[in-house]
């Protein structure tokens, strides 16, 4: 009995570049994407030639914005060079030409176009330029603001009132923008204890409840969270996100994600070996007792019990905690005039 075969799907509309061109000419992947491989290399040189006319794509990265798979099929394939994207030649520069009145010009009309009033903004808004100056030895012939203004001669208050006129020119509203904008007066309103004064806006992070999320649903978001920051192990997640490992591991659903562990092979390592790597285990992660270390990592305190090593591990711990409470006695015992 012959099998029927059903027609091969074609595109509706392509989901990776949101565009009704790639209707009925590129197929589907068993995903619902455009099957890129599906095409030969004129095919696919074909229709990127056919977009970038239709659409009005000229340059890499207009198309790679509007598709994403082509593109990145057409660069594994080193087929770039072949579709012919219009690059923008960026003007060079010859210094060699200019003289030094005329560098000079060409800077004090860069820094008045931008807004520039210091060394670093200019080195920030065009660093060959800058390092030209510098080359020359011109850049002190430039009338920065920086060197006008004379910081102990300002008051608290006369220093403030003058962060916050700048910030209104400039259209600063955090302490970031305000250290890109003026790194050398940042720092001063920083040395004085300043910036709280001047009133910075701060981008209050959304509150997130814990609470309201199930079990499931907290493990799928963290799997998400690391799949988008690249986290493969532990200390990872817990140094990009305290909040998260916290409540993970207060739920003990740590398991549950895939981490990816390097294998560690106890069998070659001595007792003391195995000791002094719990021991900087433990203080790494600021562990105080079995019990927080079982919840950590359940292997490496299995071995420990296995080994009976966990009182040398803990030793220190333990022998600071009873000197503490030693100490504690004899000051109430010297309180009450006991002793």
């Amino acid at each position: 009995m012959r099998r029927l075969h059903k027609p091969r799907q074609t595109a509706a509309k392509s989901p990776v570049s949101g565009t009704p061109l790639a209707e009925s000419i590129i197929p589907l992947n068993a995903r619902g994407q455009c099957d890129w491989n599906s095409l030969n290399a004129d095919e696919i040189v074909a229709f990127t030639k056919k977009a970038m006319k239709e659409e009005g794509l000229g340059g890499k990265k207009e198309f790679e914005k509007a598709y994403r798979g082509a593109y990145a099929n057409l660069k594994r394939r080193k087929l770039l060079d072949r579709v012919g994207f219009e690059e923008k030649q960026r003007r060079r520069r010859k210094w060699k030409d200019m003289s030094d009145k005329e560098l000079i010009g060409y800077a004090r009309k860069l820094m008045e176009e931008k807004g520039i009033t210091g060394r670093w903004e200019l080195g920030q808004a065009d660093q060959g330029l800058y390092v030209i100056l510098k080359k020359r030895k011109v850049i002190d012939k430039i009338e920065f603001e920086v060197k006008e203004r004379k910081w102990r001669e300002l008051s608290d208050e006369e220093l403030v009132e003058r962060a916050k006129r700048f910030m209104k020119k400039r259209r600063i509203t955090g302490s970031k923008e305000f250290e890109n904008a003026d790194k050398a007066f940042y720092q001063v309103l920083r040395g004085r204890r300043l910036l709280d004064e001047v009133g910075f806006v701060r981008k209050k992070k959304k509150a997130r409840n814990w609470k309201e999320l199930s079990d499931d649903e907290l493990v799928a978001y963290a799997k998400r969270f690391m799949r988008r920051n690249g986290i493969e192990a532990r200390t990872e997640l817990q140094k990009l996100s305290r909040d998260i490992y916290y409540i993970l591991w207060k739920r003990k659903l740590l398991d549950r994600l895939a981490f990816s562990k390097k294998q560690r092979n106890w069998k070659d390592m001595s007792d003391d070996e195995l000791v002094a790597y719990a021991k900087r285990f433990v203080e790494e992660h600021g562990i105080n007792t079995r019990s927080e270390l079982r919840d950590m990592d359940r292997r490496l305190s299995a071995v420990l019990r296995r080994r009976n090593l966990h009182d040398r591990v803990f030793s220190d711990i333990e022998e600071t905690r009873t000197r503490d409470a030693r100490l504690k006695v004899v000051e109430a015992l010297e309180k009450f005039g006991t002793v």
